[in-house]
């Protein structure tokens, strides 16, 4: 389901640890996310396989996992 969330005022979601991937344009232009609350860990999220531009055009969010918090960049492997 691309854009699944494109364009609405989510501000935070929670994703399960099972995800494996986030379909590319999934939060594309919310830019009232604030959070995404993850319930595995930092290593779990990198591994989760993230499309392209799959957070275009948001602003600036966290992601909180199990053992620690992830800036925008941080989530996206930029920082």
């Amino acid at each position: 389901m691309a854009f699944m969330f494109s364009g609405s005022g989510v501000k935070h979601i929670r994703l399960p640890q099972s995800i494996k991937a986030i379909v590319g344009g999934a939060f594309r232009r919310c830019s009232e996310l604030t959070a995404i609350y993850y319930d595995g860990t930092v290593e779990q999220w990198h591994e989760i396989i993230k499309k392209s531009e799959w957070d275009a055009e948001t602003g600036d969010y966290v992601v909180i996992c199990s053992d620690g918090t992830l800036t925008k960049e941080q989530a996206n492997g930029t920082a």
